[in-house]
């Protein structure tokens, strides 16, 4: 595994390790968000393959060279999938964040459907994968305050 996946060192723009998970960005020839359960040692990922192909192997070898991030909250980690380029401490307005991604995946989209690039399709169901998370995660902990309160 140690020459396989050297070069990928490169390729993961971001990895944030939240309790028993890991959640990375992978570039290759698309971007891929990528999830590791370290506990059951599988991982599911938004390329053709969709779990424990060579995206989830490049996640646990940075894991094990200890290239990562440890992130204070699940909602945090889910929040570096949809873009590696938000520091996880700045405040986000949760309402324009989702406008802005549901803009990008449906550009995305379009253009796919205009030019059939792959790249596009992929980084659409990327960027919609990431929402759909992060809407779960948001419900979980509306729901936790519920109980608590």
């Amino acid at each position: 595994m140690e020459t396989e996946f050297k070069n990928y060192l490169d390729r993961i723009i971001s990895l944030v390790k939240h309790k028993k998970k890991l959640y990375g960005v992978v570039v290759g020839r698309a971007t891929y968000r990528t999830i590791l359960d370290l506990e059951q040692n599988t991982g599911d990922c938004t390329c053709l393959v969709g779990f424990d192909c060579k995206h989830v192997k490049a996640l646990k070898y940075a894991f094990e060279k200890g290239k990562y991030t440890e992130g204070d909250s699940e909602f945090k980690a889910i929040l570096s999938l949809i873009t590696a380029t938000i520091p996880l401490e700045v405040k986000i307005d949760i309402k324009k964040l989702f406008k802005s991604q549901i803009m990008r995946a449906s550009c995305f989209l379009n253009d796919y459907m205009k030019n059939g690039g792959y790249t596009n399709l992929i980084e659409a169901v990327g960027i919609i994968y990431s929402l759909t998370l992060l809407a779960k995660s948001i419900k979980e902990n509306v729901k936790k305050l519920r109980e608590v309160s």
